[in-house]
């Protein structure tokens, strides 16, 4: 009787020990299940993430190349727009009268206002240049600016010499001339430009009217600071030993310092029919074609001049907010 009821308890421990055992492996299969959708959703996710960070700085890089290439669009129309104006005024407009100086200053006062917060209104190469040398221009943007002051005054030349009926058709054949008064009055005529616009640039507590005339007034000194160093030059040429208007020299026939190399494809040598008529280069007649004042001596002269410019502001402008701190 006793070994009955042993055997009837140690079954029911048993079925007990399997029910026991059958309940546990069901829970551990639905917390297997619940690891494995957990460990399932956290390998999405992170499958997720990880495109997300690959797409979003593909993104950023469209659109930031889309910001530069409408900011370096905009700066070749500024540019040609302000480059096209400042050659009509400094090239046709004023001749060689007294107060050229003063005319083409005004003018880059108007449209440093009217361009400042597009693109600066450089309206120069050499200005260009020099702001990228003192690291006011990104050199990214450096040949935009380029190509719209170069676009501006080609435009500006095929406009007057439409209107002129073709008379104004111009000769490149001094572009490799170099002559050291010419170079000297162009190198300080920009460092004197680039100087003031850099100190300009420097004061950021400066208005925008305040900002223009202070880049107004320097180009107005540097071509007068130039235009003075040209006409010491020519007064310094023996001109009783000059017989003929082919005798001429070449410092004679130019009537001031450009202070741009840009302008310069536009600017003119006084030609034969202007020495002798005394009209300067603002018309030529018959049909000797004017030389373009564009050369090596301009070229280097400006753009060295401009980083010199530059290059002096921030030197001296250093040294002050040394001595300050």
């Amino acid at each position: 009787m006793a070994t009955k009821k042993s055997s009837a308890k140690a079954k029911k421990d048993t079925t007990k020990v399997h029910t026991i055992t059958a309940k546990t492996e069901k829970k551990l299969a639905k917390e297997s299940a619940e690891v494995k959708a957990e460990a399932k959703k956290i390998k999405a996710e992170a499958k997720q993430a990880v495109k997300n960070s690959v797409a979003k700085p593909a993104r950023k890089a469209n659109s930031v190349d889309e910001a530069f290439s409408k900011k370096a669009g905009y700066v070749i129309l500024a540019e040609l727009i302000g480059t096209f104006i400042l050659t009509a005024v400094a090239v046709y407009g004023t001749s060689a009268t007294i107060l050229a100086p003063l005319y083409i200053g005004i003018t880059l006062l108007v449209l440093f206002i009217a361009l400042n917060r597009i693109s600066g209104a450089h309206v120069n190469p050499a200005v260009t240049f020099g702001l990228w040398v003192a690291r006011k221009v990104s050199g990214k943007l450096v040949p935009f600016y380029f190509v719209g002051q170069i676009l501006g005054v080609m435009l500006a030349v095929l406009v007057y010499n439409t209107i002129s009926g073709g008379s104004y058709t111009l000769a490149f054949n001094h572009i490799g001339s170099f002559d050291a008064s010419v170079f000297i009055a162009e190198l300080i005529a920009t460092a004197v430009l680039l100087f003031g616009i850099t100190a300009v640039a420097s004061q950021k507590k400066l208005g925008k009217a305040a900002s223009g005339l202070g880049i107004g007034l320097s180009l107005f000194l540097a071509v007068f600071v130039g235009s003075t160093l040209l006409t010491a030059a020519k007064q310094s040429v023996d001109q009783q030993s000059i017989t003929s208007v082919d005798q001429v020299p070449r410092i004679m026939r130019i009537n001031g310092v450009t202070a741009n190399p840009a302008i310069a494809l536009a600017a003119t040598e006084s030609t034969n029919a202007d020495l002798q008529s005394q009209g300067g280069n603002a018309s030529h007649k018959g049909s000797e074609k004017p030389e373009s004042r564009l050369g090596v001596e301009v070229i280097v002269a400006t753009l060295a001049g401009g980083a010199l410019g530059a290059g002096l502001f921030q030197l001296i402008k250093r040294g002050s907010d040394e001595k300050n701190a």
